[in-house]
């Protein structure tokens, strides 16, 4: 079972990883990504990715895909060959459509144009095999001002600003609604991440079950 974790910029997506794992490792093989990846070139490109402005957006977001694209093959792709194990990702491809969407909406007309451009390249990528769609998308969603907040002190990135983090979190909205079948909304407001934790366990062990 393939599941990612999502949502704005200090809503908790780490740590939920970290505490889902540690809650279901010992009933099933678990395995844990990040994307972009935490392993060779990618996590020592990761700072300059994340914060170099000098990179263009729309080059930026290519270089997110090749990370995805090299995170699956590796990683994903052969945990998914045992059908009792569950990997985890924090974030995976409704991030980059929420925030590519929104970094690069000045190339296009319309916001929807955004999101079905990024949509388009990653259908593509799924149809001939070189990515897949998780299973379940749980979105953490939560106060944005205050996700800003605990952002502060961090390292600096391109997506710190409020405007940024709001309309991501609008498109993040935008895309649940889509897709409700897979991407289920976790309201992270007066619960700990804990507690967050807890309800996707228990959601994702129902589906296990099912």
């Amino acid at each position: 079972m393939f599941v990612s974790i999502e949502g704005i910029d200090s809503t908790g997506k780490t740590d939920v990883c970290r505490l889902l794992s540690r809650k279901l490792s010992p009933d099933y093989p678990v395995t844990v990504v990040s994307d972009p990846p935490d392993f060779a070139p990618w996590d020592h490109l990761r700072d300059t990715l994340l914060g170099d402005k000098r990179i263009g957006e729309s080059a930026r977001a290519m270089i997110f895909l090749a990370a995805r694209l090299d995170a699956y093959i590796k990683i994903i792709k052969p945990a998914l060959r045992n059908q009792k194990r569950i990997i985890f990702s924090d974030r995976f491809i409704d991030s980059w459509f929420a925030y590519q969407s929104v970094k690069n909406r000045s190339l296009f007309k319309t916001a929807k144009a955004a999101i079905r451009f990024f949509e388009t390249i990653n259908s593509t990528c799924v149809r001939n095999g070189l990515l897949t769609m998780p299973d379940k998308t749980f979105l953490i969603v939560g106060n944005v001002g205050e996700a800003v907040k605990r952002s502060a002190g961090k390292k600096t990135t391109v997506y710190d600003s409020t405007p940024t983090q709001r309309n991501v979190h609008k498109t993040y909205l935008r895309l649940a609604a889509a897709s409700k079948g897979r991407i289920k909304i976790v309201n992270s407001r007066g619960r700990t991440m804990d507690q967050v934790g807890g309800i996707i366990e228990a959601q994702i062990r129902s589906l296990l079950r099912n």
